[in-house]
C-alpha cells in the first residue's frame, strides 16, 4: 500500500495533530476508600503487559477495589492492578506494631518475578505470607510470583529503601545508607563477600535508590554522595553531593549510563563533585558521567516560574520527565526538553503528590503517592474515606496520552484493549460483534504494517509478528463505519 502525505495527515488526524506534545490525562485512577488513618503509597513498577505493581504502608483498614487489608496484620503493602485498573491481588505484612512497617521499593526481574523491601518496626517479629520471620530484623526483602504466589521472605539487618535486578537477574538491595548487597534469587540470603560500604548519611534516605546500567555496574544513592561500584563491588567513583541543610532524591540513568538525579536545599552552599551552587532555596537537577562521575551539568530549576523541590528526573527520548512541587507546595508533573522548555505540564494539586513516576511508554507515565483532601484530577476525584482530613490517602493511576488499556472510540464505548504496551500479543474486546470488520495496523510514519480482513466474534488477538518495538495506530473498520482507532504501543 503506497501512502501518499495527504494519507499520512489523514491517519495522523485520527489521532490528534501532533501524538508527542499533548497534555496527558488521568486514567485507571485508584484511591483507598477505608481505613481513618494515614496509609501512602511510595514505589510503583510496570511490567511488560502492563500491568502495575505498587507498595507502601497503612496503620487501618486499607481497600483497593474488593480488596481488603486489616490492620495488626503488617503496616506494609504490595499488590498489583490491571492496565484498566482492576485490582489483581492485595497483600500485607510486618508485625503488629502499628505505622511501623512501610515497603519502600518494588521491582520486577527478567521473569516477572516481583521483589518487595521495605522497614520493620523495632523489637517485633514480622510475619509475612503468614510465615514469621526467625529473628527482629530491621529490613525486609520479599519475591513474589507475577500472578501473587508468595516465593521467600529474607529478613535483613537494617532498613531496605531501594532494590534494582541487576542483567543476571541478582536481587541487589540498599541497606540504609550503609552497605550494598546482592541477594540470592532463589533463596533471598545475603551475598555477603563482596559487599560495599556505601557509608552515606540518613537524611531523606526513604527516596534513596539503588540502579543498575548495562554493563551491570551497580549506581547507589546515598545521600550526601552518589557511588558507581562494578560487578565485583570494585568501587569505580565516588561524587559528592553535599550541604548542610538539603534533601536529596532518586536517581535514574539515561540510555548510555550516565546518572541524573535532583536535590533540594534551604541555604549555604551544595556541592556536587567540583561544581557549588549558592542559590537557594530551590530545586536542582544535576547529571554525572557514567564513566568518571563529574558532573555534566547542575542546573537551578523552576516549576510554574518558583522555587522547586524536584523528586524524581527520568531521561527518555531526548526530553526529560519530572516529577515536583512548584509554588505553595503543587505538584506538578512535566515533560520538558534539554533546555527545560515545557512541553506539557500536568498540575496536580497541593493535597496530591506523587512520591513515584515510572515511564512507560512516550508521554504516559504511572504514579503513586497520597492526597490529603478532595481532589479533582481531570475526570477523577479523590475522596478522603470515613470523613477523615488532612491525613494522607494512597492513590495510584496512569497519566498518559490516549488510552491506557481503552480504545479511543467513537460507534462503541465498550471496545477494551489490553494490555496498551505489550510485547507479544494484544485483545480487543467488545460486547457487541466485529463481523466483517477490518483491522489495519500503521507505523509511525503511515505505512501500514498489518492488515485482517472479514474478523468476527467479540475478540479479536493483536499479535506482534514480528514487528519492532515503536507507536503504532490501528483503526477498526466495520462496514465502512470507523468503529475505533488508537495509538498501541509495542515493547520488547
Amino acid at each position: 500500500m503506497k501512502i501518499t502525505i495527504a494519507t499520512f495527515t489523514l491517519i495522523l488526524s485520527l489521532f490528534g495533530n501532533n501524538v508527542f506534545s499533548q497534555t496527558p490525562t488521568f486514567q485507571a485512577l485508584l484511591q483507598n476508600t477505608s481505613g481513618t488513618q494515614l496509609n501512602e503509597i511510595l514505589s510503583v513498577a510496570v511490567d511488560n503487559n502492563g500491568n502495575t505493581f505498587f507498595c507502601g504502608r497503612h496503620s487501618d483498614t486499607l481497600q483497593f477495589g474488593s480488596f481488603t487489608l486489616l490492620p495488626g496484620q503488617g503496616g506494609a503493602y504490595w499488590g498489583k492492578a490491571d492496565a484498566t485498573g482492576n485490582i489483581l491481588w492485595l497483600k500485607q505484612g510486618g508485625t503488629t506494631q502499628v505505622g511501623g512497617d512501610y515497603a519502600a521499593g518494588i521491582t520486577l526481574d527478567q521473569n516477572g518475578d516481583v521483589y518487595v523491601c521495605g522497614a520493620i518496626a523495632g523489637n517485633l517479629i514480622a510475619s509475612f505470607n503468614g510465615i514469621p520471620l526467625s529473628t527482629m530484623y530491621q529490613g525486609f526483602v520479599l519475591k513474589y510470583s507475577n500472578s501473587g504466589s508468595f516465593i521467600w521472605a529474607s529478613g535483613i539487618g537494617s532498613r531496605v529503601f531501594s532494590i534494582a535486578i541487576d542483567n543476571n537477574n541478582t536481587p541487589v538491595i540498599n541497606k540504609g545508607d550503609q552497605e550494598v548487597y546482592r541477594l540470592n534469587a532463589t533463596t533471598g540470603a545475603e551475598i555477603l563477600t563482596p559487599s560495599a560500604f556505601i557509608q552515606g548519611n540518613l537524611i531523606n534516605s526513604i527516596f534513596h535508590n539503588v540502579v543498575v546500567d548495562g554493563g551491570n555496574n551497580i549506581i547507589v544513592q546515598a545521600g550526601n554522595k552518589i557511588l558507581k561500584y562494578d560487578n565485583n563491588f570494585n568501587l569505580l567513583w565516588s561524587t559528592p553531593v553535599t550541604s548542610s541543610i538539603f534533601e536529596t532524591y532518586l536517581i535514574n540513568l539515561d540510555q548510555n549510563g550516565n546518572v541524573f538525579g535532583s536535590f533540594y536545599a534551604l541555604f549555604g552552599t551544595v556541592t556536587v563533585g567540583t561544581v557549588t551552587k549558592s542559590t537557594f532555596p530551590n530545586g536542582y537537577i544535576y547529571k554525572l558521567d557514567g564513566s568518571n562521575g563529574n558532573p555534566m551539568f547542575v542546573d537551578s530549576v523552576l516549576i510554574a516560574g518558583a522555587v522547586s523541590k524536584i523528586k524524581e528526573v527520568i531521561p527518555k527520548n531526548g526530553n526529560y520527565y519530572i516529577s515536583g512541587d512548584g509554588a505553595f507546595n503543587t505538584a506538578h508533573v512535566l515533560k520538558v526538553t534539554p533546555t527545560y522548555a515545557v512541553l506539557w505540564d500536568k498540575t496536580l494539586s497541593n493535597k496530591a503528590r506523587p512520591n513515584d513516576i515510572h515511564f512507560i511508554s512516550e508521554d504516559c507515565l504511572q504514579m503513586g503517592g497520597s492526597h490529603t483532601a478532595t481532589v479533582a484530577l481531570d475526570t477523577y476525584t479523590l475522596t478522603l474515606p470515613n470523613g477523615i482530613t488532612n491525613t494522607n490517602n494512597s492513590f495510584f493511576g496512569s497519566l498518559c496520552v490516549g488510552s491506557v488499556g481503552i480504545i479511543d472510540n467513537g460507534k462503541f464505548n465498550s471496545i477494551n484493549l489490553f494490555p496498551n504496551p505489550f510485547s507479544i500479543q494484544a485483545v480487543l474486546k467488545s460486547n457487541n460483534n466485529f463481523t466483517n470488520a477490518t483491522l489495519t495496523i500503521y507505523n509511525s510514519f503511515g505505512q501500514q504494517v498489518h492488515q485482517a480482513k472479514d474478523l468476527s466474534g467479540q475478540t479479536i488477538t493483536l499479535y506482534r509478528n514480528n514487528l519492532p518495538s515503536g507507536l503504532y495506530y490501528i483503526q477498526l473498520i466495520q462496514n465502512n463505519k470507523t468503529l475505533a482507532t488508537s495509538k498501541i504501543l509495542i515493547i520488547d
